[in-house]
């Protein structure tokens, strides 16, 4: 009978909780910037195709200010989410992680760096102190002591109105992979191991999203993983 009461506690609290989202996309890798020693994509140059899928939950774990103590202005602020986690990536070599983290970014293009990549990405021509609004989805594994592998999915637009919502844990609509002016969808993947190093880029040709239903249980166990997964993360620094 106990077993009965805690099966039914767990629908009722599945039920409750917001409804995961699958995200399927694929793409063309544009550019590498390093590929040094051996690595699972190693060989893996521009012009080839690289597809995956992510699955989270859209219900927060928490939210982080970053920097700390300070105001946000409308094209200065960062938010990063361990949003609950329970599932990955697979692609073409079988990659998958748990630790999936979204992080809503406002910024201005401010570097030669930054200008080229996205202007890459999106169209028009972007100029300098050009505000921009960033949605980020990423996920990472961690295969040994010193070896990971990241995938990050990049949504970029010119329109700051976007994404400027703290609460964003979905793109808002609409906003597709099809180009259009001032918007795009790129995706990097990031390796490194005890032999090698490897980062590229490319642009997202197509994407599609449904929400799945799962077990409350399977959605806890996977917070537990994001948590483990965020100061991991966090460490890393950006490009």
């Amino acid at each position: 009978m106990r077993q009965v009461f805690t099966f039914f506690m767990l629908l009722m609290f599945s039920a409750a909780h917001a409804a995961p989202i699958t995200l399927n996309w694929s793409g063309t890798i544009t550019e590498v910037f390093d590929d040094i020693g051996t690595t699972s994509f190693s060989g893996t140059g521009p012009g080839d195709t690289f597809s995956g899928s992510f699955v989270y939950d859209t219900q927060p774990g928490s939210v982080i200010n970053d920097p700390p103590d300070q105001i946000c202005d409308s094209s200065l602020c960062e938010w990063e989410y361990t949003g609950a986690p329970y599932g990955g990536i697979v692609n073409g070599r079988s990659v998958s992680g748990s630790n999936v983290l979204i992080e809503n970014d406002q910024d201005l293009v401010e570097n030669p760096g930054d200008l080229d990549l996205i202007n890459t990405i999106i169209e028009p021509d972007v100029q300098t102190d050009t505000p921009f609004d960033v949605w980020e989805l990423s996920s990472q594994q961690d295969l040994a002591p010193n070896d990971q592998i990241e995938i990050v999915l990049t949504w970029i637009t010119t329109d700051i109105s976007t994404f400027s919502d703290a609460t964003a844990f979905t793109p808002i609509a609409p906003f597709d992979a099809t180009p259009a002016a001032g918007r795009g969808i790129a995706f990097f993947i990031f390796e490194v191991t005890d032999t090698g190093l490897y980062q590229s880029y490319g642009i997202v040709d197509s994407f599609d999203s449904t929400a799945v239903p799962v077990p409350a249980a399977v959605w806890l166990f996977g917070s537990a993983l994001g948590m483990l997964g965020w100061a991991t993360r966090r460490a890393r620094p950006k490009s």
